[in-house]
């Protein structure tokens, strides 16, 4: 199964971070199926306090 994910940056944690526990997440719906979690784009979010 393959995942395509968009995420905004600035992140919380680092990028493989997240995609590891949606992979976690994705593979325990997945069925046995290996699971690939695909960043696909990065959103830049404007910081309102710059």
């Amino acid at each position: 199964m393959s995942v395509h994910i968009v995420v905004r940056y600035p992140l919380s944690e680092p990028i493989p971070t997240l995609a590891e526990r949606v992979r976690e997440r994705a593979a325990s719906m997945a069925g046995g199926r290996a699971t690939t979690v695909v960043v696909e784009d990065l959103e830049v979010v404007r910081d309102e306090n710059l």
